[in-house]
């Protein structure tokens, strides 16, 4: 195969893949006859692709050659280390999980590490309710996982929107989940990362010891656990000296640094309860040092909503989210025996279904018991965070505890925002992600535009990794995939009164005189409108009162293409819409800040990434 047919090949799969927009690969073609590098080291260069895609694409053009004996079909999720694929066993010609590391990430030895360290953990285990392990290696310098391929949904998928279970599905879920930690347990493995996204429900197989219409769990994603029989360095494998979780769903004594044991697991699984019942995240909204200080204090059932679950479900939740880990469940059979000892209202269908919102337009990204995408049923790695003793906080990967996929928002009595009539918003459910900022670099940014400014990655003021202008005035510019309707998402930190930040969409890349819509934040209030340029006067449509708490912590912003209308929102809340039609058709955000603070930043952006809607089906 020549050179030629092999970019053809690539540009082909990424189009497939909706890596590249054929726009772009028409491009890369004709540059690529000009440039002596492969066209994916092109498609990086020239910010059109990350080198995390191009790995993908590179794979998948040779499914046989990342794992011996595999043969890669598909990509069901990435994370920040590694790759999940659908692939097919090829001698016993059966469906299986392969998880590899990024060819990127194994310059870093903890990565290889903690990947190893996971295969460990997971071979040691032979049980129901967690996901097997079958095979581990390295092969052409890159590590690779084979793993039972669950054909599920996560317990963070049936609540996504609000949603929540019965008590009786709940408690059958935990109690799984239980027996599966307890088998871990007697093995010497602590999970570390219990939460709803890494706990997949599926139908049970046939023979299954479970009552008639109960679904089973998997627990997935030992990608934090530690052999609790293995010396003290092997169980600090971290990035720098960060402890390791999901904020949410951490016990107290991850936050501070303790010495970790089971009870740890049994906090966290009871977040994930409550996070079941109530629909809620637990702790949601606080930043580090608050979830430090609440997780310090009793469960309290008022503040919480708990208080109306049936006689003694409240009780047990308070005992499993104790602070101190003596007052937990001192055992699995404890708490297994507290949840078998629990009333539940047995006319209650057991199976896992969703009570479905009747808020007019709600947002359910993934409408009543719909099957999910694979992406979301295979977890890859776990969320990284630092305790008071660390020196830094991800907030990019602290976001991926609440994905933009289960952010859900009504839009009628929300106090400070005023109600509107947008057209149907029927596109809902998220088909596929894609990151638009890595965390490290600008890759894929450009300035451009009018206001260029000066532009790097510094550290945000709770210690996470940003995006922020070093001059007074700036732009910065990305494409987006060229998805007919798409989530665009940014995390916005104010920590000034005079700085000023627009978040400008609905423009083609590249016409600095471009019409475009423009969401503009400042400490008082949330605006909608449009304007021409970066500096042009702003034709207001919407403008409300920002929220007392908007300064000094992150706030997301939601921008959505549907089929008549552009719908914005702020912190799940709905701002107002602008017609499709009254802005130019391009598909690139920008962000524009003034009144900056050029030698100390008054504003930053992270987790910025765009997700395809598709309609969400009954």
């Amino acid at each position: 195969m020549n050179g030629r047919e092999r970019d053809q090949r690539f540009v082909d799969k990424s189009i497939e893949l909706k890596f590249l927009t054929a726009e772009n690969a028409r491009r890369l073609l004709s540059d690529s006859e000009l440039e002596s590098s492969s066209i994916g080291s092109l498609s990086v260069r020239r910010g059109m692709m990350s080198a995390e895609l191009v790995d993908i694409v590179e794979c998948l053009l040779s499914p046989t050659d990342t794992a011996p004996g595999y043969e890669l079909l598909e990509v069901i999720g990435r994370g920040g280390m590694g790759v999940v694929y659908r692939a097919r066993q090829v001698d016993l010609d059966r469906i299986v999980a392969i998880k590899t590391i990024l060819l990127s990430s194994m310059s870093n030895a903890n990565v290889a590490k903690r990947f190893e360290r996971e295969a460990m953990a997971v071979a040691r285990l032979q049980h129901p309710n967690i996901v097997q392990a079958w095979n581990y290696g390295q092969h052409n310098g890159r590590y690779f996982f084979a793993m039972e391929y669950v054909p599920g949904r996560t317990c963070d998928a049936l609540i996504a929107g609000g949603n929540r279970l019965s008590p009786a599905t709940v408690w059958s879920l935990v109690r799984q989940t239980a027996s599966g930690l307890s088998h871990a347990h007697r093995h010497d493995v602590i999970h570390r990362d219990i939460k709803p996204s890494n706990l997949m429900v599926m139908p049970p197989p046939d023979g299954a010891e479970l009552p008639p219409g109960v679904d089973m769990v998997k627990i997935a994603d030992f990608g934090l656990a530690i052999l609790s029989d293995a010396n003290e360095d092997q169980a600090r494998i971290t990035t720098g000296n960060a402890i390791v979780g999901s904020p949410a769903y951490m016990s107290p004594e991850q936050f501070l640094g303790e010495s970790i044991d089971y009870r740890s697991d049994i906090y966290s699984l009871g977040a994930t309860a409550m996070n079941l019942l109530t629909g809620q995240t637990p702790f949601r909204g606080k930043t580090i040092p608050q979830l430090v200080a609440v997780k310090q204090k009793p469960l309290d059932p008022h503040d919480t909503g708990i208080d109306e679950l049936p006689t003694g479900h409240a009780e047990l939740l308070v005992r499993m989210l104790s602070p101190d880990r003596e007052d937990r469940p001192q055992s699995y059979s404890e708490l297994i025996q507290s949840i078998d000892a629990l009333p539940v209202d047995n006319s209650l269908q057991d199976r896992v279904t969703i009570r479905r919102s009747n808020a007019p337009h709600a947002h359910d990204s993934n409408a009543g018991s719909t099957r999910i995408s694979d992406a979301e049923t295979q977890a890859i790695d776990s969320s990284e965070i630092s305790g008071p003793v660390a020196t830094s906080v991800s907030r990019r990967r602290v976001f991926a505890m609440i994905p933009i996929a289960a952010v859900v928002t009504a839009f009628a009595g929300y106090g400070w925002f005023r109600e509107q009539e947008p057209g149907l918003r029927q596109y809902r459910k998220v088909s596929s992600v894609s990151p638009l900022f890595d965390g490290v670099t600008l890759a894929g940014w450009d300035v451009g535009g009018t206001a260029i400014g000066a532009w790097n990655v510094t550290r945000a003021p709770d210690g996470s990794d940003a995006i922020a202008c070093f001059s007074t005035r700036g732009g910065l510019t990305h494409r987006l995939p060229d998805w007919p309707h798409y989530r665009a998402s940014l995390f916005v930190y104010l920590t000034s009164d005079d700085v000023v930040v627009d978040i400008d969409f609905g423009f083609t890349a590249g016409q600095p005189t471009s019409p475009r819509g423009t969401v503009r934040l400042t400490t008082q209030s949330i605006t909608l409108g449009t304007k021409q340029a970066d500096a042009g006067d702003m034709r207001e449509r919407q403008v409300v009162a920002a929220p007392p708490s908007i300064r000094d912590r992150y706030h997301v912003v939601d921008i959505e293409r549907q089929e008549t209308d552009w719908y914005i929102f702020f912190e799940q809340k709905f701002v107002g819409s602008i017609p499709i039609d009254a802005l130019p058709s391009g598909n690139a955000i920008r962000i524009v800040m003034d009144g900056n603070n050029a030698s100390d930043p008054t504003a930053y952006i992270a987790d910025v990434q765009a997700s395809e809607l598709t309609i969400a089906t009954e």
